[in-house]
């Protein structure tokens, strides 16, 4: 099956008699394979470098080996990390292995919730729940006892009361009828205050030193709008406004006098950032795999993608002037004009382990 994008960019993917996919070629002609077992599981994924991805699995299905092999297009050679899971007879992990061999066990009570987990240092951390299986404490077992214990206290609903932590530092929750978190009490008795509109939008909030901010959305939902109004002793702050493209995306945030806005590719990916006359663009290249950053200085940056779309060179193909300015001796005066870093077709390259 052939399949093309909004750009034009065609791939292209092949299926096996039980239409699973086995090859995925994208409008680069990098190809992905991917191979099964007899019941339909995946295997071993092979990406367009070589790497490969292997699953083993036990009886019930679980995954029990994640085997990870990262090739070397020098040598030839593949380096390999595995990592394992045991399970116990109802399916949950018992114990998991890293690709060094540390090992983390764990262990459950009737209703499938994790009650102790021992890490590979043989440190043993105790986990307490509710009726709602919701965590209600911790504690950190030395020398047969437990230490270092976190509370969680909560209504009967789920909510969290408060939470108390291992130096018996109590912060405090209150709720509206709406449940909506209304007050937030710290250990020092300083609070946060939150009010909310008749959608459940917050509308006000007082922080611990005093300072207000006001909140506006658009009919949308969206945030358009944050207005400071700040306690003594603070710096006046201007309103923080939002402006969003017809996706929904943000394209301009404005403080004061300055506004930084933003433009979008079909790809959803940033391709202009504008703040007053500066610009910066990013050019991407899908055809030749690569990102062109240009900055308001004229200084050009060409980053090269590997087949997985990772950095694997970077050209400085152009400098970039730019006047620094020191008004410290007499205002306005040029003292001195420099160059960004980046010479000519300088490169700088990257390797990878998976």
């Amino acid at each position: 099956m052939i399949e093309s994008d909004i750009n034009g960019l065609t791939s292209q993917l092949f299926y096996d008699k039980d239409n699973l996919t086995i090859k995925a070629i994208n409008h680069q002609n990098n190809a992905t394979k991917i191979d099964y077992d007899g019941i339909g599981r995946t295997v071993l994924v092979t990406d367009p470098l070589g790497n490969r991805q292997a699953n083993s699995y036990d009886a019930n299905g679980n995954i029990i080996s994640d085997k990870t092999e990262s090739f070397n297009s020098t040598s030839g050679n593949y380096l390999s990390f595995s990592q394992g899971v045991s399970y116990d007879s109802r399916n949950r992990p018992i114990q998991t292995s890293d690709p060094l061999g540390n090992k983390v066990s764990f262990i459950y009570d009737d209703r499938n919730l994790k009650t102790s987990v021992i890490n590979a240092l043989g440190q043993q951390v105790n986990l307490y729940y509710d009726i709602n299986g919701l965590t209600i404490k911790t504690g950190l077992i030395r020398t047969g006892n437990e230490i270092i214990i976190n509370q969680w206290n909560r209504d009967l609903i789920g909510r969290l009361n408060s939470y108390q932590d291992a130096e018996n530092n109590l912060t405090k929750y209150f709720y509206d009828e709406k449940s909506n978190l209304f007050k937030t009490q710290y250990p020092d008795n300083s609070s946060i205050i939150k009010e909310y509109d008749a959608l459940g939008f917050l509308k006000k909030e007082t922080d611990c030193n005093g300072t207000i901010t006001n909140f506006s959305y658009n009919p949308k939902g969206q945030l358009t709008q944050m207005d400071f109004h700040v306690n003594g002793g603070t710096l006046p702050t201007p309103p923080l406004t939002y402006g969003y493209d017809s996706f929904g995306r943000i394209n301009s945030v404005s403080s004061g006098t300055h506004t930084i806005s933003k433009k979008f590719d079909s790809f959803n990916r940033p391709i202009e950032e504008k703040q007053g006359t500066e610009t910066i663009r990013k050019i991407f290249d899908d055809i030749n795999n690569s990102i062109a950053l240009t900055f308001p200085d004229g200084r050009i940056d060409k980053y090269k993608l590997d087949a997985l779309g990772r950095i694997k060179e970077v050209v400085f193909e152009k400098k970039g002037t730019a006047n620094c300015l020191i008004n410290d001796f007499a205002e306005g005066t040029i003292l001195s004009a420099f160059q960004y870093e980046g010479l000519f077709l300088n490169n700088k390259k990257y390797a990878y382990n998976l």
